[in-house]
C-alpha cells in the first residue's frame, strides 16, 4: 500500500472517529437542554402558580382569586431585577404595560387568576 493511501485512510477513520464524537457530545448537550427545558417549566410554573410575594396579588379577602401580573411594567425594582416575577407572568401571558398594574378604578385592567377551589384545594383538572 502507498504512503499517501494509508495517510488517506488513516485521516478518513480519523474524521470519522471525531464525527461520532462530536455526535456523541452533542446528543449529550441536547439531552441537558431538554432536561434544562423542562427545569426551567417547572420554575416558571411554581413562580407563577404560587408567587412568592403573595401579599402583592392578593385580590379580595375570602377568595382565592389573585392579580396575576405582580411586577413593575419595567421590571425592574429598586434593587434588583424581576426576573422571576417576569417568568411567572410570561408564563401566563406575553406582554405588560402600566395599564395593567395600575390601581385607579376605571382606568387599565386587571387580569385575575386562581388555581385553588372555594376549599383551598389545587385545581387539578380532574373534576369540573
Amino acid at each position: 500500500m502507498l504512503l499517501a493511501e494509508r495517510t488517506l485512510g488513516y485521516l478518513v477513520e480519523k474524521r470519522r472517529t471525531s464525527l461520532v464524537r462530536k455526535a456523541v457530545v452533542w446528543a449529550s448537550v441536547g439531552t441537558v437542554l431538554s432536561a434544562a427545558t423542562l427545569i426551567g417549566e417547572a420554575m416558571a410554573k411554581a413562580n407563577d402558580f404560587d408567587k412568592r410575594q403573595m401579599e402583592l396579588s392578593h385580590y379580595a379577602d375570602g377568595v382565592h382569586w389573585h392579580i396575576s401580573l405582580c411586577l413593575d411594567p419595567s421590571q425592574e425594582a429598586t434593587n434588583y431585577t424581576q426576573l422571576d416575577e417576569r417568568a411567572a407572568w410570561f408564563y401566563e401571558a406575553t406582554a405588560t404595560s402600566q395599564g395593567m398594574v395600575i390601581k385607579t378604578p376605571g382606568v387599565g385592567s386587571v387580569h385575575l387568576g386562581t388555581y385553588k377551589d372555594k376549599d383551598g384545594d389545587r385545581l387539578d383538572g380532574a373534576t369540573i
